[in-house]
This record gives structure tokens, sequence and C-alpha cells, in this order.
């Protein structure tokens, strides 16, 4: 647990990933089974969060949805100069993330920053957020956090301001004017205690896009694993695109107030046309890298940490880590994202948590035809790994399952599976792709009857055709094309970027 010490003035933060160790000067914890782990600093909000009674709608203008069947090709014929993701411009964009920056820390140590995110508040720096040599990913023990931290390094910008950086739970720490928050654009030069130049970060931002949200969710790129130990991208049932839409819509229809939703190099460009109805409702904003990672979880990990940053001083809550086949239920008394209620229910004061645990419980995959929530059959226990919901000010990092470093006093929280849970939809471990499909889409394991969601499909299919602006009796084929697209499984995907 990483001790916070609040400087009267503003600074710049260079975020860390390694895999695993202990960082004996914070007691930061790392889990050798997750992949990407990032430091994370505390912010300050302009404005009051918006409470849940004050919450606004979450309807807006939507964008004009071109029918994949029927318009795909004329769409490319009109983008004819769009080649790749890195082409389309919204009006949400955040940020576009460059390419990897190499700083040599110490002899044969290196490592690449891949992300950097202007933060202004109670402190105001730069997040820079930094993996070693690229395959920080592969759970390998490293032993550079001692470099790291000894290693001195200013940071400098245009207007001859010059700092020291300053570690914090493996990160680094660069002050950085206040004044300049309405700069979209930052050119961060790096600096040995000798003046050497070591490398120079553009870190980009839309100082005024984001609004004051309770609830934020982090949504991954959209991809595609063919291989069968994948079993939530592969097989014969509902694609990526069908699945990302459901739950995007499910998601805003029960009041998750906004989604950073990100795309690499290499996401197929189809995707523009799912995503633009959301950016122009203006309940989601678009964070672009441009680069592609073959692992999807290395790009995972990658968009989560930097997610998190981005939500810094505009969300009190962040679904960090929620995947698009999980659907975050509160079966009980508390309103749906109704956080705050949730710690009220256990006894926790706020300002000792850190995240919120949430436990899932697998539910059996529908078929392709049909909606995820259509699923009625779920297997009889909880899976141990949960997912996380952060308290935004208090986390300094985070990994898939479990929450890595936050701030000293603070804590994970497990969740009564009674007030919220979450329901996974995805084959069991135990069958391949092809199983399931030859089954005829029966789940063995799946044994407990439960309605689940299933009597929200009516309502789901309503807000998806004034959402894509279709009739509602034309959802179902919408859907079912849907379903039967794939984006090019991503190992093709990384050849290409």
């Amino acid at each position: 647990v990483a001790t916070m010490s609040y400087l009267p003035w503003p600074r710049l933060l260079l975020l860390l990933t390694p895999a695993v160790a202990t960082d004996v000067s914070t007691g930061c914890q790392n889990d050798s089974a997750e992949l990407l782990q990032v430091a994370l600093p505390e912010t300050f909000p302009f404005k009051e969060v918006r409470s849940e009674e004050t919450r606004a709608s979450s309807d807006g203008p939507l964008g004009s949805f071109v029918h994949f069947e029927a318009e795909h090709q004329n769409l490319m014929k009109k983008d004819v100069m769009m080649t790749s993701m890195s082409d389309w411009y919204s009006s949400r964009d955040l940020a576009r993330v460059g390419k990897l920056q190499n700083v040599t820390i110490s002899s044969g140590t290196t490592v690449q920053i891949f992300s950097a995110v202007p933060v202004f508040g109670d402190e105001s720096y730069i997040a820079l957020l930094v993996e070693q040599g690229g395959d920080a990913w592969r759970g390998k023990p490293r032993d550079w956090w001692p470099d790291l931290d000894a290693f001195v390094m200013f940071c400098a910008g245009p207007d001859g301001h010059r700092t020291q950086v300053e570690p914090r739970g493996h990160s680094w720490m660069c002050p950085w004017p206040r004044e300049e928050w309405r700069t979209k654009r930052f050119h961060v030069v790096l600096e040995d205690k000798d003046g050497k130049k070591l490398g120079t970060v553009v870190a980009e931002h839309e100082p005024e896009l984001l609004g004051q949200y309770a609830t934020m969710a982090c949504v991954r790129d959209i991809f595609y694993m063919p291989t069968p130990r994948n079993h939530v991208q592969g097989g014969p049932f509902s694609g990526p695109f069908k699945q990302w839409i459901e739950w995007m819509e499910w998601s805003s229809m029960h009041g998750l107030e906004h989604f950073l939703i990100y795309t690499f190099e290499g996401t197929d460009l189809a995707t523009k046309d799912l995503m633009t109805p959301y950016l122009d409702a203006g309940i989601a904003s678009r964070v672009h890298f441009q680069f592609y990672h073959r692992s999807n979880l290395v790009r995972f990990g990658r968009l989560m940490n930097d997610c998190i940053y981005r939500a810094k001083n505009h969300a009190k809550w962040l679904a960090t880590s929620v995947d698009v086949d999980e659907y975050m239920v509160f079966p009980g008394r508390v309103k749906y994202f109704n956080w705050d209620h949730i710690l009220k229910e256990q006894g926790v004061s706020e300002d000792k948590v850190a995240s919120l645990e949430l436990a899932r419980v697998r539910f059996a995959r529908a078929r392709p035809e049909t909606y995820e929530i259509s699923s009625d059959h779920r297997v009889p226990s909880l899976d141990e790994r949960p997912k996380q919901v952060i308290n935004v000010e208090n986390v300094y990092r985070t990994s898939i399952h479990w929450l890595t470093c936050s701030k000293n006093g603070t804590d994970m929280i497990h969740v009564d599976s009674k007030l919220a849970i979450i329901n996974h939809y995805r084959i069991p471990e135990q069958m391949r792709t092809g199983d399931y499909y030859h089954f005829n889409f029966q789940d063995p394991y799946a044994t407990m009857k439960d309605e689940g969601l299933s009597k929200e499909m009516p309502l789901l299919e309503t807000a998806l055709a004034k959402r894509f602006n279709i009739q509602t009796a034309d959802v179902k084929d919408f859907l079912k094309n849907l379903a039967q697209r794939h984006p090019p499984a991503t190992d093709i995907a990384a050849a290409h970027h």
C-alpha cells in the first residue's frame, strides 16, 4: 500500500507496469497470475459527482447506422482513403496514443512508455504508463523496480520548467503546471541528472469533453481469437460485434453513465459503425492506440490502466475490466450502479474503499440467433476470480482480477452477491468450442435453472431499435447478421500492424 503525499503544486506521474514481485517501499502487491499492472495517482473533481437522483438521461442524438450486410461494401467505397482505424476521427476522441517510447533507466534496463495521460486536479501531472521490454505480460519476475526507484530523472516542458521525477509505487511522478490544463497536447522531455535527453513523449486529452459521472466503464477493443482455448471469442456462436452492442446497450439502459471505448491500429474498421451511435449520443468517448500488440491481454492491460487516468476528476467509480460477456446485475434492493448504497448496506466507509469485488456466476452461452441474456441456466457455484469496480480517487494500479496498489488505509471490499453480482455468459473451460456446437448449445455444467436477465429481452430489443434507427421487428435479423461476422483474428491483425 502506497502512502499518499499531497504536494501543494502540480506534478506529472509516470506509471510502471511490471508483472511480478513486491514493492518493499510501498507494499503494493503484484499478482503473478495477472498480466499488466499500472500504478495510479490520486485526483480531485472539478465539479461534484452527480448523485443517482440528478443523473442525466443517456438519450441523445443517434448516429446513422449503415447496415452491415447491405451497405458494408458501399461504406468501404465511400471511405476509400480509410485504411486503418488511425484514419478515423470522431467528435468524441479523447486522445490518440502514439508509438512506444523506449527509455533506458540503467545499464541493461530499458522501459517502454506505452501511453501518456494528462491529469489536472488537486495534484496535476501527466501519467506515463510504462512496462519493461514490452513483455511484462509474460508474468516473469522482474528485478528492475529498485533501479527504477533509484534512478534520478527530470522532466521538462517547452516553457522551460524542469522538475525531478518522484517514484511512487513503481511509478514516476513529475509536477506539471496546473494553469496548462486547457492545453490539449503536451510534449514532455525526459532527461537524466546531467541534462542528457532520454526521450520525448506526447500526452493528449480533451480537457472539456468529459463531464462528471457517478460510474464509468472501460470498454476493451473488439477482437477475435479463433483458437479453441479462447472460449469467449471463438466458436460458431455470437461474434464479438453482437456481444459488444448488446452489452453496451443493456448497460446504458440500466444507468451506466459513460463508456471509455478503446480502439487500436489493428481494430477492424467495421467497428466504427457500431461505435458511432454511442459516440454521437455523448454516452461514450474514444481513445485510440496507434499500435497493436498480438496479445489481447497486453492490450487489455494497457487500455485498462490508461482508462483509470482518463477517468480521474471525472468519475467516482470505474468498472475497469468488466468484459462484454459480463453483465453487472443488482438483484436486491439496491438500484443499479448505486455503489454508495452498497457501502451503506455493508457498513463500510467510502474513504476506506479502494475497490469493490464483484463475484461472477457463469451462465450457459445462448444460441447465436438470440440475445446473450436469453440464457436461463447457470452453474451452481460462483467463480473465485472477481472483477473490480474501483474507487477512482483511492487507486494507484489495478490488474484484470485483482487490485494491486492503492492509497494507504484502503482495501478491496467484497460485495455481497445478494446486492450485486456479475452474470458471465461464456462456455465452460472444460469444453472446446466445437464440443459446445456439437452438443447443440447445451451446457452440461450449467445445471441450475435461473431466468437471470431473460425477461429483459423486449426492453433490450426496443433500445437497440432506437439506437440504430431500425424497426423493432428487424432487430433480430440485425443481430443474427452481426453474430455471423468476425473481425480478423488478432494474430493476423498484429501481423498487419
